[in-house]
């Protein structure tokens, strides 16, 4: 199914000195009316991936591009994707942790082999 896209939760840019001390992922996704130039469609803000990390042992005659050609105004960007994985996943396993208490309640109830009653969720 489709994950709808929810930013309440995220905490609120409000200037270039806080940005920097929220999780990576909440950088620049939400902001206040104060600071809403530092949210938005920019690239910077809605990707974080680069081509080079600068090495002492080696040295390029040419240096990539700062941007990947995928990098386009109109798609989301991956620190939008990011943020929508991580709560996709915090959905599953809050569902999984959910089911293994309760055959773990029910192994402790009824013992082992876990009763049939325990696998039909729902």
């Amino acid at each position: 199914g489709d994950v709808i896209y929810n930013d309440e939760f995220i905490v609120k840019t409000e200037s270039v000195e806080q940005v920097k001390t929220l999780p990576l992922a909440a950088q620049h996704q939400q902001c206040t009316l104060e600071a809403k130039e530092l949210c938005g469609d920019k690239m910077f803000q809605k990707y974080d991936a680069y081509c080079w990390v600068p090495r002492s042992d080696v040295a390029p005659k040419t240096f990539p591009s700062k941007s990947f050609r995928s990098q386009v105004s109109w798609h989301p960007g991956n620190k939008r994707h990011q943020s929508e994985s991580r709560k996709a996943a915090l959905t599953i396993l809050t569902g999984l942790r959910n089911a293994l208490q309760l055959w773990e309640n029910g192994l402790d109830e009824a013992g082992f082999p876990l009763a049939e009653s325990y696998w039909h969720i729902g």
